[in-house]
Order: C-alpha cells, then sequence, then structure tokens
C-alpha cells in the first residue's frame, strides 16, 4: 500500500513536542510549518515521573532527576531554515499579564495591548509579600507554593460564586 500524506504539517506549541513524536507527521508531509516559542519550557519528563509512568534515577539526595529533551522547534531551528518572528501578543486578559515577560524576555520587542480595565486586582498580575516563605533549594519553597495554592482556590471559589449569581467569570 501507499503511504499515507499530508499537503502540510502544522506543529504549534513546538517547544513542547520531542522530535520522537513529531518525525512520523514529518515524513508523510510535503510541507512543514513549526510554530513555537523558544523561550518557553522545553519537553520534559517530569509529569511522567510525577505520576509514576517513567522510572528515573535518583539523585543523591533522594529525589528523581528530571530531564529537559531538546524540542523539535529547536531541532528545526538548527536546521538553517527560513525563520519569522511573530511579534503580536493578544492572548492576556490584562496587559500586565505579558508585561514583565516582554521586557524581560522578549526586549519589549512583543507588541501587547492595553486593558480596558487598568486599576484593577481581578486581573493582572500583583505583588504579594509571603513572610517567612524560604526558599529550601531545586525550586523548592514550601509555604509560598501553599500560599499560590491557596490563591488558586480561592479563585476558584469566587468564579464559581461570580457564575452562580449570573455574573460573568
Amino acid at each position: 500500500g501507499s503511504v499515507p500524506s499530508f499537503d502540510l504539517v502544522i506543529f504549534d506549541e513546538a517547544s513542547q513536542l520531542a522530535p520522537e513524536d513529531a518525525v512520523g507527521a514529518i515524513i508523510r508531509g510535503r510541507q512543514l510549518v513549526v510554530v513555537g516559542d523558544p523561550k518557553q519550557l522545553p519537553p520534559t519528563n517530569f509529569f511522567g515521573v510525577a505520576a509514576g509512568l517513567t522510572n528515573v534515577e535518583i539523585g543523591d539526595d533522594g529525589l528523581p532527576i528530571y530531564e529537559d529533551a531538546e524540542s523539535i522547534l529547536e531541532q528545526y531551528m538548527g536546521a538553517g531554515v527560513p525563520l519569522s518572528c511573530l511579534r503580536w501578543h493578544y492572548f492576556s486578559a490584562h496587559e500586565a499579564l505579558i508585561t514583565y515577560s516582554n521586557v524581560e524576555f522578549y526586549d519589549g520587542d512583543l507588541y501587547t495591548f492595553p486593558s480596558v480595565e487598568r486599576d484593577t486586582s481581578t486581573y493582572g498580575l500583583q505583588f504579594e509579600y509571603v513572610p517567612d516563605a524560604i526558599y529550601e533549594g531545586k525550586g523548592l519553597n514550601l509555604i509560598e507554593a501553599r500560599r499560590v495554592a491557596d490563591a488558586v482556590a480561592e479563585f476558584v471559589r469566587v468564579q464559581l460564586s461570580r457564575l452562580q449569581n449570573g455574573e460573568r467569570p
């Protein structure tokens, strides 16, 4: 039989996709478009390890050794193919959600859109000091993590309450 083929293969969020997961579609396509952000986290075995689906080496500290892999985006970018950079960012409900990344990671090159609501704590980001939070190494800060989890749970409660009252979340 003939090999199934595609006129066009498009990978979105390619920074999250390992090459071994993409190669089957790539070889079946006549043209390839790879879309992604090299500044985002690469593919990782973290979730497989956390779910007990992947066996990994244990470090001297007794913790699993997580590994990041190269993505299809990184491989594609290293192949010398033509690249384009998209500069318009329009996903955030509040401009403050992208401002930090725009300045710190994208050198202010992204075009963002001003928020309709400016002086609100409902959207965007705000600084909250968490007293007694201690960085324990290896990305661990349990007191801060607990505060984030509490804030997420409170946000969900507020949104569910608004939905029940017929308001827009």
